[in-house]
Order: C-alpha cells, then sequence, then structure tokens
C-alpha cells in the first residue's frame, strides 16, 4: 500500500492481513530485512516454517530426528534469520 504523504510503501499496511488478527508481526523489524520485496520473503518464510513444522511433527514418528522441538525451533529461526537478513545477491526473477 502507498503512503499517500510520501509515496512509499507502507510495508506494515501491505502485510496486514498475511498475519493472525489483521495486524504485522514483522513490522518492528522491517528495517532488517535485506530484500528487495519484503513483504514476499516475510512470507515465503512463514510459509516454509509453517510446512516444515507440518511435516516433522506427521513424520516424526517414522523419520525421528532426535532433536527436541525446542532445538528443532532455534535451529528453524537461526535458519529463517540468517535467510532475511542476509543481503540479496541475485536479481529478482520477477523483475
Amino acid at each position: 500500500m502507498t503512503n499517500r504523504n510520501s509515496g512509499h510503501t507502507s510495508f506494515g499496511s501491505s502485510l496486514r492481513g498475511s498475519f493472525p488478527s489483521g495486524s504485522s508481526y514483522a513490522h518492528p523489524c522491517i528495517e532488517e530485512i535485506h530484500r528487495r520485496d519484503r513483504t514476499l520473503v516475510i512470507r515465503m518464510a512463514a510459509r516454509t516454517i509453517i510446512g516444515s513444522c507440518v511435516h516433522r511433527a506427521a513424520t516424526c514418528r517414522f523419520w525421528p530426528d532426535d532433536l527436541s522441538w525446542t532445538t528443532w525451533a532455534t535451529e528453524t529461526t537461526e535458519m529463517a534469520l540468517a535467510y532475511l537478513t542476509a543481503k540479496e545477491k541475485r536479481p529478482h526473477p520477477e523483475g
């Protein structure tokens, strides 16, 4: 969404509706994301983490990894933060 006064994108507004209760959990830290399309990378990280969590829960009986959920969450958080804060090295495929 574009701010009428400045012409800049309001990331908090564009993220609204992407998270529970229409709020933006990422808004306070949005400036720490070093990617061109911040909304896209937040959505990608969130969907990847949710999918990974569901997959682990569904398969851990058959493919145990000997990690506690706390350890798994810590490792997953580190990966997500590394992705979100890394500078983009290649051009965005959609322009």
